[in-house]
């Protein structure tokens, strides 16, 4: 008996022992690691154009957020050029003096051709601001400046084996009388200040190339100046016969146009654009001049001339272009492209609409067309 109480009592001491280093049967469980958020995507990929037949993509450039903004500055170094700016023809007056006042007898002189307003090519600018909605559809407004003033000076003209030269002066002056000029001088002023708003969407056409249709409002200020300073061949006092011609023209009417990228790789295109535009103009034209024109001992002094008139029309524009263009970035994008510009802008010449009528009593002569050509060289940044 007493063995086996020693027994247990050996079994219960080992088993306390032992159950003293055991660990805790329900430990706390620790807390799961949070898990890594998933990479953000990068703001606003670069959409790659659908290559499906059916389907047109959209070409826009740059930032493809809700909303991108784009500026632009554009270089001009354009010329401009209108009908109608004839000065004067190489001439050979043959005088009778036995009659009061004296007769003429104009005769054009051999080899002669007409002498027209010299032109060149002036700087300009452009400015533009713009922005992308979420459905890739782009406003911009830009404003054009391009301000041209040239000048001509014609001397004694060359001698003809009929009699002495002159210059016959086409209708810049108020008076009819066939006289004939020594030497002539002139300035042209051409000021244009346009303001474009249009709405346009970029849409691919293939693999290649990417078309971008647009619409809008164009309106214009277009103010003309011409001065003709002559003096009268055989003056005995020779002063300047002056004619100053002006108009002021306010045009306003919506525009349209395509323009197309062919793609040719490494960010490099050709690019054209062609427009057009209808527009509602309203002219303000004015003459005057100081017709004091004395010849020989015979003075005859009409007084001047001072006339004026307002037309109210609707007349086209024009204009296509040709170029390269570079571009590269994708958050933000720049640009650059270099084109050959045509504007064709019809019936602007109203100065001389004004003369011919006075000057030919033809209520319905028609107007010299105003053209402008030149380099255009554009620098954008999209973001």
């Amino acid at each position: 008996m007493p063995q086996k109480t020693a027994f247990l009592i050996g079994a219960f001491l080992l088993t306390g022992a032992l159950s003293s280093q055991c660990p805790d049967p329900c430990p706390p469980k620790p807390c799961p690691p949070k898990p890594c958020p998933p990479p953000k995507p990068p703001c606003c990929p670069k959409k790659k154009p659908d290559l499906k037949p059916a389907y047109n993509g959209s070409a826009r450039d740059g930032n493809e957020c809700s909303v991108g903004f784009h500026l632009s500055g554009t270089f001009l170094y354009w010329r401009a050029e209108q009908g109608g700016m004839d000065l004067a023809i190489q001439s050979v007056p043959i005088v009778n003096t036995l009659g009061t006042p004296p007769s003429f007898l104009v005769l054009a002189a051999q080899n002669a051709s007409y002498q027209f307003q010299y032109t060149s090519y002036k700087p300009g600018f452009k400015a533009a601001l713009g922005f992308s909605g979420p459905y890739d559809w782009s406003w911009n407004f830009e404003y054009t400046r391009f301000h041209s003033r040239t000048t001509t000076n014609l001397g004694t003209p060359p001698t003809d084996p009929r009699g002495v030269s002159a210059w016959s002066v086409s209708n810049w002056y108020g008076v009819f009388y066939p006289f004939t000029y020594g030497s002539i001088q002139s300035s042209w002023h051409v000021n244009l200040d346009m303001l474009d708003g249009v709405v346009s969407y970029p849409y691919y056409q293939g693999q290649m190339l990417s078309v971008t249709p647009y619409a809008g409002l164009r309106t214009f200020w277009l103010h003309q100046k011409m001065r003709v300073s002559s003096v009268l061949q055989g003056a005995v006092a020779p002063s300047p016969q002056v004619s100053h011609n002006k108009s002021h023209g306010w045009d306003i009417g919506p525009v349209m146009g395509m323009r197309g990228y062919w793609m040719l790789g490494e960010g490099f295109r050709i690019e054209a654009d062609l427009e057009g535009s209808l527009l509602y103009n309203r002219f303000k034209v004015s003459h005057r001049d100081n017709a004091n024109l004395p010849f020989g001992t015979v003075s005859l002094t009409t007084g001047g001339t001072s006339i004026s008139y307002t037309e109210n029309t609707v007349r086209p524009m024009a204009g296509m272009g040709l170029g390269l263009g570079w571009g590269f970035g994708e958050e933000y994008h720049f640009d650059f492209a270099a084109r050959y510009d045509f504007t064709y802008l019809w019936s602007q010449n109203v100065m001389r609409t004004l003369m011919n009528a006075y000057a030919l009593a033809e209520g319905n002569s028609s107007a010299g067309d105003l053209t402008l050509q030149g380099l255009t060289i554009t620098a954008l940044f999209d973001f």
